[in-house]
């Protein structure tokens, strides 16, 4: 085959691509004005829609349905963890001891997710004398049970063993009920999490509500999430696997710099900034659990219940 020279490359870019390399152009020429890479971003999101890779996608509307699912959680998720949440550290307790505080946000967070991801986790069965048959998740739990008192006496509520023994019981009631959700379930249900963003903005300025809070978040947030990337994974066909993961790696970080500038933006023009920011995080957050809910009824091949029987659940 001929060799195509350097020059008939570009022009052949450029002549199908003209109209977004025209718009990316205008939106970085914003930026002096602007100073926001909104702009920027946005048109590099519609650049990605533009290409063969996404458009080969199209056909398929519950791949990309479960694509923007997923980055839409993606612009709610790291606006709340780069953005919010260290400025609400800087906020409650002044940036010196901003550090500490963020740690606290974060892990709470985090710990929500573990708690509905340890009652999830199937592990190998033992037998131990005098006991019996015993599923080593069940270790993985009562270690997580274990983080929840300790993280309720040393910062939630410090020094309280009632309010400790009383969370570990609700984390344990929750660990069960995770049990009894399907994917579908937690994809439909997330709105029940992004709804407590909410709590911080009404009760501004109370750390027990805003940890609490953050927690119940993360509990939802992390399966609906891990649901999502395995259904891509399942629906995409092998011989394209590369391409739909690239897409969305592609519109997942497009969607990150979308949040962040977003919610920054919102920030950028409140006095106080807070709890207002509070409050346009948690109506974006309403939003989507709209989406999410009507959203999981556009995903052939998840489970038909969103709650799944005893006998399900044991097998």
């Amino acid at each position: 085959a001929p060799k195509v020279s350097l020059g008939r490359k570009i022009a052949g870019f450029f002549k199908e691509f003209w109209k977004e390399t025209l718009l990316l152009g205008a939106a970085i020429a914003t930026f002096p004005f602007l100073h926001s890479a909104l702009p920027i971003t946005a048109a590099l999101v519609f650049w990605i829609t533009r290409t063969a890779g996404f458009k080969a996608l199209k056909g398929d509307k519950s791949l990309v349905s479960a694509i923007l699912l997923t980055s839409l959680g993606a612009f709610i998720f790291y606006a709340l963890q780069s953005f919010a949440l260290p400025t609400i550290a800087a906020v409650l307790v002044g940036k010196a001891a901003s550090s500490l505080m963020l740690g606290k946000l974060l892990g709470a967070v985090f710990l929500g997710q573990m708690i509905s991801s340890s009652s999830m986790a199937k592990l190998p069965v033992i037998r131990i004398p005098f006991i019996g048959r015993f599923g080593l998740e069940k270790l993985v739990q009562g270690v997580v049970l274990a983080m929840v008192g300790a993280w309720v006496f040393t910062g939630l509520i410090p020094g309280s063993l009632l309010a400790a023994a009383a969370f570990i019981g609700v984390a344990a009631a929750m660990m069960a009920g995770a049990h009894f959700l399907t994917d579908k379930g937690w994809i439909k249900l997330i709105g029940a999490g992004l709804a407590f963003l909410a709590l911080p903005a009404l009760f501004w300025g109370n750390i027990p509500i805003l940890l609490g809070s953050l927690a119940i978040f993360g509990y939802f947030f992390g399966p609906a999430s891990v649901a999502l990337s395995s259904y891509i994974q399942r629906r995409a066909a092998p011989e394209k696997i590369g391409q739909v993961m690239g897409i969305q790696g592609s519109l997942f970080n497009a969607a990150i710099s979308l949040g962040i500038g977003t919610v920054s933006l919102i920030a950028s023009h409140l006095t106080p900034m807070f709890p207002g920011t509070m409050w346009a995080m948690a109506a974006m957050a309403g939003i989507a659990a709209v989406l999410y809910f009507f959203g999981s009824k556009k995903l052939p091949g998840l489970p038909n219940r969103s709650i799944q029987s005893k006998e399900d659940v044991k097998k």
